[in-house]
């Protein structure tokens, strides 16, 4: 979960570099950067009710997690692969596409936990310490995308956004690690209930 949850927010992140991706490398105005992330940024907040209500309607946080991440690695893998001559609708819609799974993956990120049938008593527990990891980006993510535009100049956006394709994959791997994680821990369950109903 914290791993996860670390990915998410680290991705989350990362689309704040989005604005002066578009004005250096693809050369699109300052106003038209400018207005994609009006556009895209103040939504990306509500988004988490969309994917609040698929998770629900699926009965799985994990599995809007993944998902979106799946969405998420395919597009900036098709960033890293681009042309400076992508039209701005295009950049709109790369920035739509991230912008708001991302921001709808963070709204939910902790709801992984009731998910995974963990006992209420160290749930919060378990939160606390996720939250320490999750948040460790902050320490030095912008930092080190910072120094990495700095030295490589453009050529930075590259790196960060092959850090978001590493992030992404990962949240996709520990998602499905978790989903057959839990899926292990019903059926051992179900079969001590079982086994517990039979000696009675």
């Amino acid at each position: 979960i914290a791993i996860i949850a670390f990915c998410c927010y680290s991705l989350s992140s990362l689309v704040t570099y989005f604005v002066p991706y578009f004005t250096d490398v693809m050369k699109i105005s300052v106003a038209g950067a400018g207005a994609i992330y009006v556009i895209t940024g103040p939504f990306a907040a509500f988004f988490g009710l969309i994917t609040g209500t698929v998770s629900d309607f699926l009965r799985s946080t994990i599995k809007v997690i993944v998902g979106v991440m799946v969405i998420v690695l395919a597009v900036l893998c098709l960033l890293l692969v681009s042309t400076s001559n992508l039209p701005f609708a295009s950049a709109v819609a790369i920035d739509c596409i991230i912008t708001l799974g991302v921001g709808g993956c963070y709204q939910i990120m902790f709801s992984m936990v009731e998910e995974t049938g963990m006992d209420r008593k160290v749930a919060g527990s378990c939160i606390g310490v996720a939250s320490i990891i999750a948040y460790l980006p902050d320490i030095f993510l912008y930092a080190m995308f910072g120094n990495w535009l700095d030295k490589y100049g453009n050529d930075g956006y590259s790196m960060i956004f092959k850090y978001g394709v590493g992030v992404s994959s990962i949240a996709i791997i520990g998602g499905i690690l978790l989903l057959i994680s839990i899926k292990k821990s019903r059926k051992k369950k179900a079969l001590l209930e079982t086994e517990t109903v039979k000696a009675a």
